[in-house]
């Protein structure tokens, strides 16, 4: 019995390690608010702040969205506008065209 505890502990020891070692700690993520960092290069990552869900599917209700969007500095505000500006995601446009 202790075997196999011993096991089921260094399996999720070592599958937790994977996780962490995927991560982007470069150092060029900018944030967006509290607890959203984003890559500025990127347009799905400088919108995904307003989005509830990591697959990008479902956008924050319009109120939510719009205090974390005033939250934001002027040049973070701007790099949002540019991403709303090229988006093809129709799950974003009713936030992006608020910001007009």
């Amino acid at each position: 019995m202790k075997h196999i505890i011993a096991t089921a502990a260094l399996a999720l020891a070592l599958g937790s390690g994977a996780a962490f070692a995927q991560s982007d700690n470069s150092g060029t993520d900018t944030n967006l608010g509290p607890g959203n960092t984003v890559n500025p290069g990127n347009e799905g990552d400088v919108l995904r702040p307003f989005y509830a869900d990591d697959g990008m599917t479902q956008p924050l209700p319009m109120e939510q969205a719009m205090a974390a969007y005033e939250n934001l500095v002027e040049s973070q505000q701007q790099r949002v506008q540019s991403a709303c500006d090229t988006t093809l995601e129709p799950n974003i446009k009713p936030f992006c065209d608020s910001l007009s």
